[in-house]
């Protein structure tokens, strides 16, 4: 069996792995891009609630 289909199985699978890696990489790639998107949004909505309560953090005396 290896003697006449060894190199084709191993192509075979050789793409597979390849395939599979370049979908996991694309795939990590875009979770990190989402996640960055995620936390970048969560700070402006944090600096913009921030602002609407300086009030309460300075004190109007000094």
């Amino acid at each position: 069996f290896y003697k006449s289909f060894g190199f084709p199985v191993i192509k075979v699978f050789l793409g597979a792995l390849f395939t599979y890696q370049l979908i996991y990489w694309s795939w990590l790639k875009l979770e990190s891009l989402e996640v960055k998107e995620e936390n970048d949004g969560g700070y402006a909505a944090y600096s913009s609630r921030r602002s609407d309560t300086d009030w309460l953090t300075t004190s109007k005396g000094r």
